[in-house]
């Protein structure tokens, strides 16, 4: 994407100028070879202070005209991508870093699946790394000799965490088709809770019997999202809409006395309370006192739900467009 972005902006009528302008990089993705930048970029030069009518220039520039033509075409499709643009999303956030020292596009690919291997064998044993392992990545290990015996006690612990807290966080209901944006401002507004959502994410990994190179490793997340973390986000759910419902009929008490009898039932338990209150005025006065009760189990149903380690995922999928599971 970064070599083929300065394509976009080309001009096929100002081929000189405008091939003389791209940084080296874009340069060697056409294929400048066997000369080198500097030469090429004063031979452009030359060309565009040359007579327009010069055999040599007009000769040349039909070929970079149709150069010129077919890079924007492969940099608009490339660029101009669903993927492309979420990723460069990303890469201007500071949420990812893209890691390409020691490879190029032109290499075999032999040489970039060995050059992929031997980064991600540099991660699995940098000290304070934590590596997220998708298929494919898994599989490499698995095909490694160096991991014939599996990973290291620290590096197993690490990515089976990493593994376990981004598999929860993809089986959310709106986390699949979420777009970037909505990703990226979810992270940043909710860092603050990722760290109670670590603790009780280290908690589900020791219950693992998978390794975290097994193929068996998603199943088991799967068993985990359905048995323990689903339900325990539905009782959330349940507790945020029951303490939400108490608010409202709390509030209606100190103006709709008429219904006061069965509201109060329905709310705080209170049983035959209706028999029990000889006057109007002893009925604003419980009302107000309920009201208050009602406002206090609210409160403290709130704060307990914002306590839970897993409340992380009932935000996330909130503030990314859904709270239903």
């Amino acid at each position: 994407m970064r070599t083929l972005t300065p394509l976009l902006t080309t001009d096929p009528e100002d081929p000189w100028r405008t091939i003389a302008g791209l940084p080296p990089e874009t340069l060697e993705r056409l294929g400048v070879t066997g000369i080198t930048l500097t030469q090429f970029k004063a031979r452009m030069l030359q060309f565009a202070r040359s007579n327009d009518q010069d055999p040599e220039r007009l000769e040349a520039e039909k070929g970079f005209q149709k150069m010129i033509i077919l890079g924007k075409q492969q940099a608009t499709k490339v660029c101009g991508s669903p993927e492309a643009l979420e990723l460069d999303m990303a890469l201007e956030s500071g949420a990812v870093t893209l890691i390409s020292d020691g490879t190029r596009l032109e290499d075999s690919v032999d040489q970039q699946v060995e050059w992929f291997r031997s980064r991600l064998s540099q991660a699995m044993d940098a000290p304070g790394s934590t590596v997220l392992l998708d298929d494919v990545t898994s599989e490499f290990l698995r095909q490694s000799e160096r991991y014939a015996d599996g990973l290291s006690p620290v590096a197993e612990s690490r990515t089976s965490r990493a593994a376990v807290g981004a598999g929860l966080v993809e089986r959310l209901p709106t986390f699949p088709e979420a777009r970037m944006q909505d990703v990226l401002e979810a992270r940043e507004e909710l860092a603050e809770g990722r760290a109670s959502y670590r603790v009780s994410v280290k908690e589900l990994a020791a219950k693992l019997k998978s390794s975290a190179l097994e193929p068996t490793l998603p199943s088991e997340i799967d068993e985990l999202w359905h048995d323990t973390v689903q339900p325990a986000l539905k009782d959330l759910r349940k507790t945020v809409s029951t303490s939400r419902i108490a608010w409202k009929a709390g509030k209606r008490l100190v103006t709709d006395l008429g219904g006061l009898p069965s509201i109060l039932v329905a709310v705080v338990g209170l049983g035959e309370l209706a028999a029990a209150l000889p006057s109007a005025s002893s009925v604003t006065a419980l009302a107000g006192r309920v009201a208050a009760a009602g406002a206090q189990e609210v409160f403290q149903a709130r704060a307990e739900v914002r306590q839970h380690d897993l409340v992380y995922l009932l935000d996330v999928n909130r503030k990314l467009g859904n709270t239903s599971f």
